[in-house]
C-alpha cells in the first residue's frame, strides 16, 4: 500500500471514530458567494483535520476540505468556513484521533448571489433552490449529531444599493428571529460579516454594523484590510481565511458573554483585547470632554422609544453631534455649548448636581489624527461604568457592558482626515441581572473612569502574548504569541537579554506560536526583591517591550509557597477610590499613594476589591513588590439562574485574566464575594472557578466565602470550597455579630477543608479623631481593641496564612447613613478621608512585623 493510501486510510479511520463516538459543535454557514467561497483552491485546501467535519450535499458527514460549499460547482472555492472551524476547535477535550480540541461540524448552506429577500419561507432562487427552507432542513438533520452553537452569515452584495439597503435591517432582524424560532434556539449566537471594502460603493456595511445594537447576542466582523481576488467582489484565498478567523473571534466573544460589537481582527487574544496597550503608539484622548445629562435618554430613543441608531437612517440621536445649518433648523442639544468633565474621572465627584445621579450621560470629544498608510487604529477604553455605546463620526462602533474592564474597537478606515468626533453614551443604572447587581456597598461612580487612547499598530501585529513561568516549574518559561492581521505565519523573536534568552518561534496559519523556554538562572520576583526583566517580542516591524517578573505560586498542604518558600500574606483590602479627592482614582499618583500606605503598614499583599482595578495599579504592584488578589464583581445576590448574567460574569473574569496574566504580582484570581448558598449559586460559581483554572493554571483561584455560626462555633463548609485553592472567608466578629470586642476570644473556627486559610475581611467602623472608651462604637479605641482581639482569635486557626482586613481607607457608600459617624462613608478604613492614620493602623502594622519575622 503506498503512502498516500495509508494516509487517507488513517484520516478516514479517525473520522469514523469521531462520527460514532463524539457529539459535535455545529455551525450553520449561510449567505451568498463570499460565505460559499470563491477564493482559488490551493494545497492547504485539501488538508484534513479529524476535528473538522462538514455535511455534504447528500447530508453525509465527511472530512472538511475546500470547497466546503456546492452551490455553484463550477466557481465555488475557498471560503471562511474551515479557518473559522479551526479556531473554534481550539480547547476542549481531545477528539478521537485528533490533535486535541472540540469537534466542529459545518453545515454549508450559502447560495451565491442570493439577496436577503430569498432567505424567507418558500422563496425560490435560481434553479429551484430554496435557501432558507433548505438551510433549516439541513440544520435539523445535522442536529441529530450535535449541538447547534451558532450561525455565521455573510451576505449583502446583492442588497448593496440605496433601495435595498434602506429595508435591509428589518429583513435581517426578521431572519435572525426566524432562524432562532425554527431551530428552537432562542438565544443562538449570530455573527454577520461586512462585505469587502473593494466594492465600488459600500452602502450595506453601515446597516450590517448596526445588528449588535438591534438584536441580542449578535456581532459583526469587519472586512477592513481584506483584499479581493481581482474581481472587486470576492475575497481572495488569504482574505477568506482571515475572515474566518475574525468570525471565530466574534463567535467566541458571544459565547463568552460579550454583548457583541464589531470584531475587526483575527484572533486578538482570547478576549479580543490588545495585550499591553501602553506599549503601542498612542494618542491620548484624556482631558476635557463635553457632556450632556440625559435622564430620559432623549438622545438615544425617539418619542416612540425606538433607538435612533436602529432606525432606517441610523441618525437622529445625540451621537450625530449635529449643528444647525441655519436659524430654521430645530436641534435640541449642543455639545459645543455644554459643560465639560475630566476624563478619566467619574461624574459624581465632578459636578455637585450629579452626586447621586444614576442614568445616562453623553460624552463628546473632538480630535485630529494624522493617519499613516499601512497602519491600523484602535479606540481603547480602560473602563466605562457601566454600559457604553460608542460612536465615531456619527456611526456606531458598538456597545460594552461592565464597569471595570477594558474594551476596544478597530477604527481603521473609519477615521477622517481632519476633525473627528467621538460620542459615548455612558449609563451607570444598576440592574438586577447585571454584574454587579443592584445591591452593593460601594459608590456607583458613573462615567469614563479610566484612560481613553487611540492606539496604532502595523497591519500585522502582536495582539496577545503570555510570558510566564510554567506551572510549578521555576526552570522553564512558557506561554504563547498571537498575531493579528494578514501575514499570520511568520517568525517571532522573544528576547530577555538580562536572562540570556533569545528564542525564535514560527507562528502557524492562525498566527499562534507556543513558547517553551528552559532557563538556567533567574532572579525570582518577590515582595522583598521585586525583580522585573525587560522582555521584547518582535514580529516583522512590530516590536513590543514589557517588564515582567517571574515567580511560582502554589499550595502545599496548609502552606502557600512563593518560589517554593512558605509565605504569610500580610494584606489589606483596597477600593479603587481616592479618599482625599473624592471619586475614582484618576491616575498613577492616586494609585501609588494607596500602595505606599499599604507598604507603610508592612504589607506584602493587597486585595483589590470588589472588581477589576486599573491595569496601572497592577503594574505598580509589580514594581513595588506587592502580591495581589484580583476580583470580579460577582457580589452578594446575583441572578444565579440567568444565562446572560453568567455569560457576563464569565466575560468579565476572562477579560481580567487575559489583561493581567503577565503580571507577577497577581497570585490569586477571585471569582466573587459573600455569595449566599444555593444549588444555582453553586453551579454558577463552580463554572467560574473552572473557567479561571482553564485560562490560567499557574495561579490560585479563590472566593471570599461567608462564615456561619452556631453559638461560639464559626464554621466554613461551603461546598464551593471543593473548587477553590484556598479557604478564604469574611467574618465580622465584634461588629456585625452583635457582640463586643471583648467577646472575641470565646469563638473558635471549624473549617472543612485542609487548605491554607486567608481571612479576606474583618473590621469595624471608626470615625478618625473620635475618642472614647474601647466599648464605644465608632471610636478609634473600639476599632483598636477589635483589631487586637481579632488577631488573637484568628491566630488560633492553625492553617492561617494571611489576612486582608477591611479596609485600607474610608470610602463612599450610600448604605452608610448615620449623620454623625458615617454621612455616606464606610468608616472601616484604617486611614481616614483626610489621610489620618487611626489607632488600629498601628495594631495591624505591629502584627505584620511579627509575621514577617516568623516567616523570614
Amino acid at each position: 500500500m503506498n503512502m498516500n493510501r495509508k494516509f487517507l486510510l488513517v484520516v478516514f479511520v479517525c473520522f469514523f471514530q469521531i462520527v460514532r463516538g463524539q457529539e459535535m459543535d455545529l455551525y450553520l454557514l449561510a449567505g451568498q458567494s463570499n460565505m460559499a467561497g470563491r477564493g482559488p483552491v490551493d494545497a492547504e485546501s485539501k488538508e484534513t483535520d479529524a476535528r473538522i467535519l462538514m455535511l455534504d450535499k447528500n447530508n453525509n458527514w465527511v472530512p472538511a476540505t475546500d470547497p466546503v460549499h456546492f452551490d455553484k460547482p463550477d466557481v465555488v472555492g475557498v471560503g471562511p468556513g474551515i479557518a473559522f472551524a479551526k479556531e473554534m476547535s481550539r480547547g476542549g477535550a481531545a477528539g478521537a484521533g485528533g490533535r486535541g480540541g472540540k469537534v466542529i461540524g459545518l453545515i454549508p448552506c450559502a447560495v451565491g448571489g442570493s439577496p436577503i429577500r430569498v432567505w424567507e419561507y418558500d422563496s425560490t432562487y435560481l434553479n429551484g433552490l430554496h435557501p432558507y427552507d433548505d438551510a433549516i432542513r439541513r440544520a435539523k438533520v445535522a442536529m441529530g449529531r450535535g449541538k447547534l452553537k451558532g450561525i455565521v452569515w455573510h451576505q449583502g452584495e446583492s442588497d448593496n444599493n440605496p433601495a435595498d439597503a434602506a429595508v435591509y435591517m428589518n429583513k435581517l432582524k426578521a431572519l435572525v428571529q426566524r432562524f432562532r424560532n425554527d431551530l428552537n434556539e432562542p438565544g443562538l449566537p449570530f455573527v454577520a460579516g461586512e462585505i469587502g471594502y473593494f466594492n465600488k460603493e459600500v452602502l450595506i456595511n453601515k446597516v450590517i454594523d448596526e445588528i449588535p445594537g438591534a438584536v441580542t447576542n449578535t456581532a459583526v466582523v469587519s472586512a477592513a484590510g481584506l483584499t479581493d481576488k481581482g474581481d472587486k467582489v470576492h475575497f481572495d484565498t488569504r482574505s477568506a481565511r482571515e475572515l474566518g478567523r475574525r468570525y471565530a473571534a466574534a463567535m467566541k466573544g458571544l459565547q463568552a458573554g460579550s454583548p457583541g460589537g464589531l470584531v475587526s481582527g483575527g484572533a486578538q487574544g482570547d478576549g479580543g483585547l490588545i495585550q499591553n496597550i501602553g506599549a503601542r503608539v498612542e494618542q491620548s484622548l484624556d482631558g476635557r470632554w463635553n457632556y450632556i445629562v440625559d435622564p430620559y435618554e432623549n438622545g438615544y430613543y425617539d418619542y416612540r422609544h425606538m433607538p435612533y441608531d436602529q432606525s432606517a437612517s441610523g441618525t437622529g440621536g445625540f451621537f450625530d453631534d449635529k449643528k444647525a445649518k441655519d436659524k430654521t433648523e430645530l436641534i435640541e442639544y449642543n455639545f459645543d455649548l455644554s459643560p465639560t468633565l475630566k476624563v478619566p474621572g467619574d461624574w459624581n465627584s465632578q459636578d455637585e448636581k450629579l452626586y447621586f445621579y444614576e442614568g445616562t450621560v453623553w460624552y463628546r470629544r473632538l480630535f485630529h489624527v494624522a493617519q499613516q498608510p499601512g497602519r491600523r487604529y484602535f479606540l481603547y477604553f480602560g473602563a466605562v461604568n457601566y454600559e457604553a455605546h460608542v460612536y465615531l463620526n456619527g456611526k456606531k462602533l458598538g456597545m460594552h457592558k461592565g464597569g471595570f474592564t477594558p474594551f476596544q474597537f478597530e477604527v481603521t478606515g473609519k477615521l477622517k482626515e481632519g476633525e473627528n468626533s467621538i460620542v459615548v453614551k455612558a449609563d451607570n443604572t444598576r440592574k438586577q441581572d447585571e454584574i454587579p447587581t443592584v445591591n452593593t456597598d460601594w459608590w456607583n461612580y458613573g462615567g469614563m473612569t479610566r484612560d481613553v487612547v487611540l492606539a496604532s499598530t502595523p497591519a500585522t501585529f502582536i495582539a496577545d502574548y503570555k510570558v510566564q513561568l510554567a506551572k510549578d516549574e521555576p526552570g522553564r518559561i512558557e506561554g504563547f504569541v498571537q498575531l493579528d492581521g494578514s501575514g499570520l505565519s511568520q517568525e517571532v523573536v522573544v528576547s530577555i537579554p538580562e536572562a540570556g534568552i533569545k528564542q525564535t518561534v514560527k507562528t502557524d496559519a492562525s498566527g499562534r506560536a507556543v513558547l517553551s523556554i528552559p532557563v538556567k538562572k533567574l532572579d525570582y520576583w518577590s515582595p522583598e526583591h521585586p525583580r522585573l526583566y525587560a522582555v521584547q517580542l518582535q514580529a516583522g516591524t512590530d516590536v513590543i517591550n514589557d517588564k515582567i517578573g517571574f515567580r511560582t505560586i502554589q499550595v502545599k498542604g496548609q502552606d502557600i509557597l512563593l518560589n517554593g518558600k512558605s509565605v504569610f500574606l500580610r494584606g489589606i483590602s483596597i477600593h479603587d477610590e481616592n479618599p482625599l479627592i473624592q471619586g475614582r482614582n484618576r491616575g498613577e499618583g492616586d494609585l501609588r499613594m494607596l500602595l505606599t500606605w499599604a507598604k507603610e503598614m508592612n504589607c506584602n499583599y493587597v486585595r483589590l476589591a470588589h472588581y477589576p482595578h486599573n491595569e496601572a495599579m497592577i503594574r505598580l504592584a509589580d514594581e513595588m513588590g506587592l502580591m495581589i488578589w484580583a476580583e470580579v464583581p460577582v457580589y452578594w445576590t446575583i441572578s444565579w439562574e440567568n444565562a446572560g448574567t453568567f455569560a457576563n460574569a464569565q466575560k468579565q473574569l476572562s477579560d481580567l485574566i487575559i489583561r493581567d496574566k503577565n503580571r507577577a504580582s497577581v497570585i490569586i484570581w477571585s471569582i466573587g464575594n459573600e455569595t449566599p448558598l444555593s444549588d444555582a449559586r453553586l453551579s454558577f460559581m463552580s463554572k467560574l472557578a473552572e473557567r479561571a483554572h482553564s485560562l490560567d493554571n499557574t495561579r490560585l483561584v479563590s472566593a471570599a466565602l461567608e462564615v456561619h455560626r452556631k453559638g461560639d462555633e464559626a464554621f466554613v463548609d461551603d461546598p464551593l470550597g471543593e473548587k477553590l485553592d484556598l479557604v478564604s472567608f469574611n467574618e465580622y466578629a465584634g461588629w456585625y455579630w452583635g457582640d463586643k470586642p471583648t467577646d472575641l476570644p470565646k469563638y473558635h473556627f471549624t473549617i472543612k477543608y485542609n487548605r491554607p486559610v486567608v481571612i479576606t475581611e474583618f473590621g469595624g467602623d471608626a470615625l478618625a479623631g473620635f475618642h472614647a472608651d474601647s466599648l464605644t462604637r465608632f471610636s478609634e479605641e473600639y476599632q483598636e481593641l477589635l483589631y487586637k482581639n481579632q488577631l488573637q482569635m484568628l491566630m488560633g486557626i492553625g492553617a492561617l496564612r494571611g489576612t486582608t482586613p477591611w479596609i485600607l481607607t474610608d470610602f463612599r457608600s450610600p448604605r452608610r447613613q448615620h449623620p454623625v459617624y458615617q454621612n455616606y462613608w464606610n468608616r472601616k478604613g484604617l486611614i481616614s478621608e483626610t489621610g489620618q492614620k487611626k489607632k488600629a493602623f498601628y495594631v495591624l502594622k505591629s502584627f505584620y512585623e511579627e509575621m514577617e519575622r516568623k516567616y523570614k
